[in-house]
């Protein structure tokens, strides 16, 4: 349990604490700002929260910096530690006169305090299990309807996940949950294999498909291999035919070779420069005809040379496909020949077999393994969503038995702490979502009683260690009640933390239990802190 927490900034330097119901008393004039809800926000820092350092920043920024010495008992040992507002993901270990002797991270620290508590739900961390019920003036788990909601943006399946595991439940479920994780975490694989083409994940239409070529692969196969045992007649056969074909091929690509070859042989004809006739000629040519048009034969001529440069270009292009064309064919024409010369040579034919032999080896190995991955693709999607329902149905069955304990507890605790018959709230559990309220009473009083009805009922039945009740929740519950739950409290040996003010109008037995249970009176004139900032002056 908590024993105390010591710290400069505190008018009185220490608090100490005990066993079962712990009080911060306010004054009988309800004063604010005096210490009450701040308290409680430290004693959820020193069981491992952050919100102080988020929403009590007005005290650092006026009292700086500040450390924290917690000492704790568990059985008859005492642990000591030191958290400081300026470091808020590590705690320091220390020995009795609170000199360090380690440095734990946030997380080692909480661990080790859910060690101490010996809070048996394994996969729940120490603060999932304690924040909730953590209900001070600052935190965001004061919504009356919503008891599991550490905050509202929080995943219902998650807020129900983490009830599961504080009734200790969850071992139930573990072994499914590891199931189901490692089924998502092989069809994830699967997929990300498929997406980087290490394997071809295929659809339902071309297993279909893949199924009955794979037939056809396999008839090929027996047929080649009976063939390979007789090596007769058959063989040649086999052979001939596939000649055919080639020859078939061979001819009509000589053919379109040919007709590529003709068509180059017309361009490089018509395309070959002429000789210019000279202007000395055309001379020369007057002697003969004195009455020849010599300046008219040179324009005719520097005409005939410009078409010839603008055409030069094309025709060159055009030459160029058509023996790129060409080249193509012969290739294929080769390939032919080689494939030709292969099958006419009667040693080679039975590898021409074992080659064809091969390749349908190949594909049927390919159509093999794409339907084998097609299968486990179902059989993961069968295998996850089967592991999913039978998740489901167990939480069913686990939450159902959690919503009975609850709504009975609930029920005995509520006829405890009203006088008149009133109806006690319920909740109603499933595992993606929950309920809790009640019909016909929707007053801010009754809201905050079923608020603290739920924590109580919880602190009964569980490992819960501790509950932290801000004075808020009582502000407008019937003095009656409140005297009721008060009694509540008292019955705990758990360490209950709560603050509360304006006590005289509770009963003399009620008065009598906040006194003897107070941690930590505080006044206007009393405050938590030793330095007050309530006004500018």
């Amino acid at each position: 349990m908590l024993v105390e927490i010591r710290s400069n900034i505190f008018n009185e330097g220490v608090i100490k604490f005990h066993e079962g119901l712990n009080v911060v008393l306010g004054d009988d004039v309800g004063s604010n700002s005096i210490g009450k809800s701040t308290l409680l926000m430290i004693l959820d820092f020193v069981f491992g929260g952050k919100t102080y350092l988020e929403h009590n920043a007005d005290t650092i920024k006026e009292l700086e910096h500040h450390t924290y010495e917690i000492t704790f008992k568990f059985g008859k040992n005492y642990f000591y530690y030191m958290r400081d507002t300026n470091d808020k993901n590590h705690v320091s270990k220390c020995n009795k006169d609170f000199q360090q002797i380690d440095i734990l991270s946030l997380d080692s620290y909480t661990s080790e305090l859910k060690s101490f508590y010996e809070l048996p739900c394994q996969d729940a961390s120490f603060r999932s299990i304690v924040s909730l019920y953590s209900r001070v003036w600052g935190k965001e788990n004061l919504i009356v309807d919503r008891p599991l909601h550490s905050y509202s943006s929080e995943k219902n399946y998650k807020t129900i996940l983490n009830l599961i595991k504080l009734f200790n439940k969850y071992d139930e479920l573990t072994e499914l949950e590891k199931k189901h994780a490692a089924l998502k975490k092989s069809r994830e694989t699967l997929k990300h294999a498929g997406k980087l083409e290490y394997i071809t994940l295929i659809g339902k239409r071309q297993f279909n498909s893949n199924e009955n070529k794979l037939a056809e692969v396999r008839n090929e196969i027996e047929q080649y291999k009976q063939e390979l045992e007789q090596m007769t007649i058959s063989l040649s056969e086999l052979v001939t035919e596939e000649i055919v074909a080639l020859n078939a091929e061979k001819d009509r690509l000589v053919n379109e070779k040919g007709k590529y070859e003709s068509k180059l042989k017309r361009i490089e004809f018509n395309s070959e420069s002429k000789t210019r006739i000279s202007k000395k000629k055309f001379e020369k040519l007057e002697e003969f005809f004195p009455n020849v048009n010599t300046e008219k034969l040179n324009n005719i001529e520097s005409f005939h040379g410009g078409l010839t440069r603008i055409l030069s270009n094309e025709i060159k292009v055009a030459k160029s496909n058509i023996t790129i064309n060409i080249e193509q064919l012969q290739r294929q024409i080769t390939q032919i020949n080689n494939q030709l010369g292969s099958l006419l040579n009667v040693e080679n034919q039975p590898n021409y077999l074992i080659e064809k032999l091969i390749r349908l080896d190949t594909m049927e190995k390919q159509l093999v393994t794409e339907n084998k991955f097609f299968n486990e693709k179902e059989r993961l999607a069968d295998d996850t969503k089967n592991v999913a329902s039978q998740i489901s149905e167990e939480k069913i069955k686990v939450l159902e038995e959690i919503e009975f304990k609850l709504n009975k507890k609930i029920n005995d605790l509520n006829n405890s702490i009203h006088i008149e018959n009133r109806r006690a709230p319920s909740i109603k559990l499933t595992p993606s979502n929950y309920t809790y309220n009640i019909d016909e009473n929707t007053g801010t009083g009754k809201a905050y009683t079923n608020l603290i009805l739920f924590d109580l009922a919880i602190f009964k039945l569980t490992p819960l260690p501790v509950v932290i009740h801000d004075s808020l929740l009582f502000k407008q519950i019937e003095v009656s009640t409140v005297d009721n739950i008060v009694n509540l409290y008292s019955e705990f040996s758990k360490q209950v933390f709560i603050s509360i003010d304006e006590t005289s109008k509770y009963s003399d037995n009620t008065q009598e239990i906040l006194k003897k249970s107070c941690i930590q009176e505080l006044s206007n004139s009393k405050l938590l802190f030793t330095k007050d900032w309530r006004n500018k002056n």
